[in-house]
């Protein structure tokens, strides 16, 4: 059984604020489904900062493409283990198959499973470069890319998704795109 805090929904928007208020950048977030937020931001034009809340218990899924596909995608599924240990596996798509890859320049920050009334939540903090510097990854610029999204019931990332979706985004100047839908703005 995973070990979950006790705490209100409202408290866990207000803690994934908090793992990125370390540092100066503007806040960006996408409200893209009733059961995930995505919260992120740029570090010093080198990094990118994202925190995910899902009403899961189970991986939490994101990728980054030039096209709306699984196809050449940059992926990571993250979450918590049992033992509160958070997890972090990188991918590349091919086709609709995952390819585990052997180096990844993501990095898992942070991971907490929370439990209120209303929902259990998993939280989880990724970090990466913009420049990937690897050989499939995907570089995050200026300019308008897709977000895929996705997570499971269990930590089991073997097992199919139970929600996921793709939304156009500019990470770097969301508000410049006119692509973004109406669900993305700053924090």
């Amino acid at each position: 059984m995973v070990k979950m805090l006790q705490v209100p929904y409202f408290c866990c928007i207000v803690f994934l604020c908090s793992i990125l208020a370390d540092t100066e950048g503007v806040k960006y977030k996408a409200k893209l489904s009733p059961n995930y937020t995505l919260v992120w931001e740029t570090v010093d034009n080198e990094f990118i900062n994202f925190a995910a809340l899902v009403k899961t218990t189970g991986w939490v899924g994101l990728g980054l493409n030039t096209k709306p596909k699984m196809d050449g995608a940059d992926l990571v599924i993250s979450g918590v283990k049992n033992d509160t240990r958070p997890y972090l596996f990188a991918y590349h798509g091919i086709g609709h198959h995952l390819i585990e890859e052997e180096t990844s320049h993501w990095d898992i920050g942070y991971g907490r499973v929370f439990e209120d009334w209303n929902a259990t939540v998993t939280l989880v903090n990724m970090i990466r470069p913009l420049d990937s510097n690897h050989k499939d990854g995907i570089n995050i610029e200026d300019k308008d890319m897709y977000l895929l999204w996705s997570y499971g019931l269990d930590d089991d990332v073997s097992k199919k998704h139970v929600e996921r979706g793709v939304i156009r985004v500019n990470f770097i100047s969301p508000s410049s795109s006119n692509n973004n839908p109406d669900n993305i703005g700053i924090l």
